[in-house]
């Protein structure tokens, strides 16, 4: 197994409101939630973002799909985590130049910025870096990715491990569940109706919440770990099985629920999408000692705060499906 290194120094040990941290990428999916959850922690907190229209004293402006060569971090940061990119499968598959000016070329001299500064940086990644054909990937296994995000991500971590790996730590994420999931939104609303859901059987993830990302990040920038590390559920699902629990908590008919096959109706490309998405987390809970939510639970959790949000009344049922087995 990889053996982590730490950077030890008094800053390790300074209170969190002494820690200036930036965050680029503030206003995505993942950047927005560790702000808001570091900043409640005693953290100092400044983000970029590409939208003008949010700029502020601690929100600085940063596009990376623009001439990033005059872009200077404006302090000297305690640590700091690069969040932005394009994550989309489908997008990187479209636009192949703009995804490598963004994820890669440029991405890259914003890292190699921070790093002449002396910036300890956590690169968010992704479990796309694996064709999925073997589960429970170990942070040691050779990048062998099987669409173009996933060759975009495994570019930047090479470079990073091979010239700035004193000051980094590479942060693989399987799938992240957050609120907008527009799927979730969609199958409410037409359950809703009493219309039915088409979920695909053949289509798997493995979901961990902004919450539970968010700890670990502080774990992380506090001890300042150099290496890789996993963050994951501990098994994969189907959307079917996420769709099954959904009718479950709205108490709606399972009758309800017809799967499909993604592959079969073209919707993925049978050489795109891996297997098993799934990593390895031993490494993680050993380093800091933690225990990451089952999948069900993590679920369970992100579904009812889901229904609970648009205010849908469950409905009464004679049978209700069990949950917790493998599916």
């Amino acid at each position: 197994m990889q053996r982590l290194q730490y950077l030890v120094s008094r800053k390790n040990f300074m209170r969190n409101e002494s820690l200036k941290i930036l965050i680029i990428g503030a206003d995505g999916l993942i950047g927005s939630a560790l702000q808001k959850y570091l900043s409640s922690k005693g953290f100092a907190i400044t983000g970029t973002t590409r939208k003008k229209e949010k700029l502020s004293d601690s929100l600085l402006y940063l596009d990376l799909a623009e001439d990033v060569a005059q872009w200077n971090p404006p302090d000297v940061y305690d640590g700091g985590f690069f969040c932005a990119a394009i994550t989309s499968i489908a997008e990187c598959q479209k636009n192949p130049a703009l995804s490598r000016l963004i994820n890669v070329d440029n991405t890259l001299k914003i890292l190699g910025k921070l790093y002449r500064n002396n910036t300890f940086t956590v690169f968010i990644s992704t479990n796309m870096v694996f064709d999925g054909k073997k589960a429970f990937r170990r942070e040691d296994d050779e990048a062998c990715p099987l669409n173009e995000y996933g060759r975009l991500k495994a570019e930047g971590e090479r470079v990073i491990l091979k010239q700035y790996t004193e000051l980094s730590l590479i942060l693989r994420l399987t799938k992240v569940i957050n609120r907008k999931m527009l799927i979730w939104d969609k199958w409410i609303s037409t359950l809703k109706s009493g219309e039915k859901i088409n979920p695909f059987s053949d289509m798997y993830f493995s979901p961990i919440s902004l919450t539970t990302v968010c700890k670990v990040a502080e774990k992380i920038i506090s001890a300042k770990p150099r290496g890789i590390l996993h963050l994951s559920g501990e098994r994969d699902i189907s959307y079917e099985y996420a769709a099954r629990m959904l009718v479950s908590i709205l108490g709606f008919d399972e009758k309800l629920i017809v799967p499909e096959k993604a592959k079969s109706k073209g919707f993925i490309s049978p050489d795109s999408v891996p297997e098993f998405t799934a990593l390895s987390t031993e490494l993680v809970t050993k380093t800091f000692n933690i225990e990451i939510p089952s999948v069900d639970n993590t679920l369970k959790e992100f579904l009812k705060f889901n229904v609970d949000s648009v205010g849908i009344p469950k409905v009464k049922t004679k049978k209700r499906v069990a949950y917790g087995e493998s599916c």
